[in-house]
């Protein structure tokens, strides 16, 4: 899944985004080495990442799991914390999150997603509600 911000100035914003952090300015996420970002509180952190993908007048956050797959609603909780954090902090009005899924995270975001499918399949089974 992907959250994309359009912008007339996508590096920029990635730039101010990772000064925001570095200067403590943004204090509830963080980025490693390879510029992924991650939440920072207990019970979200490394639960995914969120890394940039500069793109003519738009800037894309793909979500990427960790080894053992996304845990059920952490991609809400990612794309919505850090869509906030984007709107209180750089004004960003034209946000989007698609579910557009990648090619290459087959093994990723894709069985991340069968994965909760079959979650919510069996959880119907067991309540007995209609699929």
């Amino acid at each position: 899944m992907t959250l994309t911000v359009k912008t007339q100035d996508p590096s920029g914003l990635l730039r101010k985004i990772k000064k925001a952090i570095n200067d403590g300015a943004v204090r509830t996420w963080s980025y490693n080495a390879r510029g992924d970002f991650t939440h920072k509180a207990k019970q979200w952190k490394e639960q995914a990442w969120l890394r940039p993908r500069v793109a003519p007048r738009a800037l894309h956050f793909d979500l990427i799991p960790p080894k053992q797959g996304v845990k059920e609603g952490v991609d809400g909780v990612y794309h919505g914390r850090f869509a906030g954090m984007l709107r209180t902090h750089f004004e960003c009005i034209a946000l989007e999150t698609t579910a557009q899924q990648h090619a290459e995270a087959e093994g990723g975001i894709v069985a991340a997603s069968r994965k909760r499918k079959g979650v919510a399949a069996a959880r119907r089974r067991r309540t007995g509600a209609a699929e």
